[in-house]
């Protein structure tokens, strides 16, 4: 969502606002869909699957570099965020004490703004709020894409696509001239966005609030309000929306709708800089920004805390993001060899499967090294445990590997059986 004030395709006038294939492809289509048939030779594939391999290196590279990178942001927000807790100190709302300049503070007190925030679109004023959310939709096309591929005799592939094409309701425009078949699914531009509004001079007690800190706040509640604007460019009352377009039950492409929510004047709880008696973003170590704030009385660790469990998620989610990442990526480096032999009937899928192991008995534990040695500068016990512990993953898929191929090895033969096994032919 932007926070600008002004729509660029919109006039706040009332009276103006108007919606407004190659060589060896098949094609075929019916109703909302399309179908994209290719055929792919061995050597095409073999060539191409050279091609994906330096992708698949960048993505290795890019892979280690998100992780390290990930490590170092979670110990520096761990770190700042444990600082920030023994340094922030207790402040009153009223009055602003200059003994705690440049400070960390925690405040709790009323919020609230001498002007309210407003939308200039559709004249919405939202008194008594401090924040004031436009949420707008319009009725549009969206292009889905589904791949199915089958390989054909001599190594060679037969890929078939469909595009498929629903309407859907999105707060953002769909580029529909990006469509495999943009002709019957164009999209009307969106002569404005969904945004948000702030209160220009937001107060916590005598503390002035800044844009930044109040952001943090999001706990927007549908409001009811009076829209001049909208109801000049046709939105009429729809349920909880102000609708726009012939029928909402059978809504068409370009009908929109539109809501507000907002955040009250209320009680609010607030960790962060002091700086000339305004609430600011505090900065702490290794340049980590504190500015936390959430409705109702809260105390700072409870505030703190609250923000470490967001950021534990997030090192979580790249974490799996990152190893997922390089073992596509050592897929893509090892593609070439499954592809070698790949004329040769049910051979591609059985060293398909192999790489798939191979690349995961690598990028598994040197997704944990690599985080490992990225701690092992700030925690060196919990650092030199990961190494040891991808070390063992190592081992352990390496054993479990060895073990499936001598499962399917035949039992070797008695010792007596191997001597009459053997026999005596005439000469």
């Amino acid at each position: 969502m932007s926070d600008s004030n002004s729509d660029s395709g919109w006039s706040n006038t009332s009276g103006s606002w108007d919606q407004g294939g190659s060589a060896g492809t098949d094609f075929a289509g019916g109703g909302d869909s399309v179908t994209e048939v290719t055929q792919t030779s061995w050597l095409s594939r073999l060539v191409n699957s050279f091609v994906g391999m330096l992708f698949g290196i960048g993505m290795i590279g890019g892979s280690i570099f998100l992780l390290a990178w990930n490590e170092d942001r979670a110990v520096t927000a761990i770190k700042a965020l444990d600082d920030g807790l023994h340094q922030v100190v207790e402040a009153a709302a009223s009055p602003v004490d200059p003994a705690r300049q440049s400070k960390l503070i925690h405040v709790s007190g009323p919020l609230g703004a001498a002007t309210p925030p407003r939308d200039p679109t559709f004249g919405v004023v939202a008194t008594g709020q401090v924040r004031l959310r436009r949420t707008l939709e319009m009725y549009q096309w969206r292009e889905s894409e589904s791949t199915h591929t089958e390989k054909t005799a001599g190594g060679g592939e037969r890929k078939t696509k469909t595009y498929s094409y629903s309407r859907v309701w999105s707060n953002e425009p769909i580029n529909s001239s990006s469509f495999h078949q943009s002709s019957g699914h164009q999209n009307p531009s969106m002569p404005a966005r969904s945004m948000d509004f702030d209160a220009p001079d937001a107060r916590l007690g005598d503390f002035k609030v800044d844009p930044v800190v109040l952001h943090r706040l999001t706990d927007f509640k549908m409001i009811t309000a009076d829209a001049p604007g909208a109801t000049q460019r046709g939105f009429r009352p729809d349920g909880d929306w102000l609708y726009r377009g012939s029928d909402p039950a059978e809504p068409q492409i370009g009908d929109m709708r539109l809501k507000f929510s907002a955040i009250a004047a209320q009680t609010a709880s607030v960790v962060a800089g002091q700086t000339d008696g305004t609430l600011t973003p505090f900065r702490g170590r290794g340049g980590y920004s504190i500015a936390l704030a959430q409705v109702g009385s809260r105390s700072a660790e409870d505030l703190i805390e609250a923000q470490k469990d967001q950021e534990r998620i997030l090192t979580w989610i790249l974490r799996v993001t990152g190893f997922f990442v390089m073992w596509i990526g050592f897929m893509l480096v090892m593609k070439p060899l499954t592809l070698l032999l790949a004329f040769i009937p049910f051979v591609e899928e059985i060293l398909s499967a192999g790489t798939a192991f191979v690349a995961l008995m690598i990028s598994l534990p040197l997704t944990l090294i690599t985080i490992a040695v990225s701690w092992l500068a700030v925690r060196p016990l919990m650092g030199g445990g990961l190494i040891v512990l991808g070390i063992g993953v190592a081992w352990l898929l390496r054993q479990r590997g060895k073990a499936r191929v001598a499962a399917r090895m035949p039992p070797p033969m008695p010792p007596g059986m191997q001597s009459q096994s053997a026999v005596q032919w005439p000469r």
